[in-house]
């Protein structure tokens, strides 16, 4: 039994460093938030993306983001659904992107 819990724990950790290894190195911006809808984890490209040290993305209350559809898939997606949004973003320095952003289910 005992090798059991170790071979699943092995395996745990090997996905678990393939899952890191995507999110760091994917093209996409990616983030992951927690239920106070504030981001906790970001890659580089998000980073790139906003233009913002990762400090200042870790400040940022995705509840009070000024594109009001945006902020509502986030606030819907802690209430089981999943969410779509796709258009324009203007971020800190007035800059206009466009996004296409999916999110999931919040998982506890």
């Amino acid at each position: 039994m005992k090798e059991k819990v170790q071979e699943a724990k092995a395996l745990l950790q090997e996905k678990s460093e393939i899952l890191r290894r995507f999110f760091e190195q994917s093209k996409d911006g990616l983030f992951s938030y927690n239920k106070e809808l504030r981001i906790i984890d970001c890659n580089n490209a998000l980073i790139h993306m906003f233009n913002l040290e990762k400090v200042e993305l870790f400040q940022h209350e995705l509840h009070k983001l000024k594109n009001e559809d945006l902020a509502l898939m986030i606030k819907g997606a802690m209430a089981d659904k999943n969410g779509k949004f796709a258009g324009t973003y203007i971020n800190h320095q007035g800059k206009r992107l466009w996004l296409e952003i999916r999110c999931p289910q919040f998982m506890t």
